[in-house]
């Protein structure tokens, strides 16, 4: 049976309830490095391992399908058990990943190992690989993911490591729901564009991209709409069904992202801050910054902890 989501696209309902019964994400280790040039050998993984290439350039090499240049904003998903080698070929690469459990074991799932370089025989740790796992929306998710989507899927992923880099009660569970909307994510930019949409969707990516290279400025909507080729609100309108949320709403996100990515990775200020994503002062930034997150600038910094290393 097939039945239209919210946007009117065909999904398969079948599919969709084997996703749902046989995804029970569990991340293991996320994180943002910047790095001078690097070399990984070839090796697998016992994992999942989803990267994000948010600055530079990079070259893959995956079993099954060769070499592929990779640059900012391409994202690529490596299988359990699958030849691979990385080469960051920048000066410096700003490149988010995770590793991840699709299907969460509580014998299998906390048990963390980083592999080395050359690693290509998993016998000895064969108990703790990763099964395989048949659903066809996760097998074609392998290797490199360019989709209309990419940009939104970039910033789930950036939220997500953000938020591994933190010791908060129940993060677990938050690292799960954001991998659940994640691989959605990459699954819904896999399936096309839905019927009618595809004249607008690359325009409000462009526009939520706008909002998140820009959000220090200050943006108009009616700006940024006049970018897109749209009346203010009929952008309005897109937006919201297409993100889930109003502009404006996704622009203050965009600046307490940035804001939180501060906090943790510098030691300025507050009002320095504030004044560096875009608020008038410390104050309207506070608000705004509680409004997102529950609690107040400081409190989010002083809980602000550097994520555990893979042991």
């Amino acid at each position: 049976m097939f039945y239209p989501n919210r946007q009117g696209c065909e999904v398969d309902e079948a599919e969709i309830g084997r996703c749902l019964a046989g995804i029970r994400p569990y991340v293991r280790h996320a994180e943002a490095p910047r790095r001078p040039p690097w070399v990984l050998r070839t090796r697998r993984l016992l994992d999942y391992l989803l990267v994000l290439v948010a600055e530079g350039e990079m070259a893959l090499r995956l079993e099954g399908q060769g070499e592929v240049r990779l640059g900012r904003g391409d994202i690529f998903l490596v299988p359990p058990d699958t030849l691979h080698e990385m080469e960051g070929l920048s000066a410096e690469t700003f490149v988010p990943f995770i590793h991840f459990d699709l299907v969460y074991d509580p014998m299998r799932s906390h048990w963390e190992m980083h592999i080395p370089d050359d690693t290509v025989d998993l016998e000895p740790w064969s108990e703790r690989l990763h099964p395989r796992v048949e659903l066809d929306a996760v097998n074609m998710l392998t290797g490199v993911i360019r989709a209309h989507n990419n940009a939104h899927v970039a910033s789930l992923i950036l939220a997500l490591c953000e938020e591994a880099a933190r010791s908060l009660p129940y993060s677990e569970l938050v690292l799960a729901g954001r991998m659940i909307e994640i691989l959605a994510q990459m699954m819904r930019g896999r399936t096309g564009l839905p019927s009618g949409q595809g004249i607008y969707t690359p325009k409000l990516e462009l526009a939520a991209e706008i909002m998140r290279e820009r959000c220090e400025r200050e943006l108009s909507m009616v700006d940024v709409a006049g970018r897109c080729g749209m009346s203010v609100s009929h952008f309005r309108q897109l937006f919201q069904t297409h993100f889930g949320m109003a502009p404006s709403n996704y622009l203050r996100q965009a600046r307490i992202q940035r804001a939180k990515e501060l906090m943790i990775s510098t030691k300025h200020g507050l009002s320095e801050i504030a004044w560096a994503v875009g608020f008038a002062n410390v104050h309207s930034f506070s608000r705004a910054f509680r409004a997102v997150e529950g609690v107040p600038p400081d409190t989010y910094r002083r809980f602000g902890l550097k994520a555990p290393q893979r042991a």
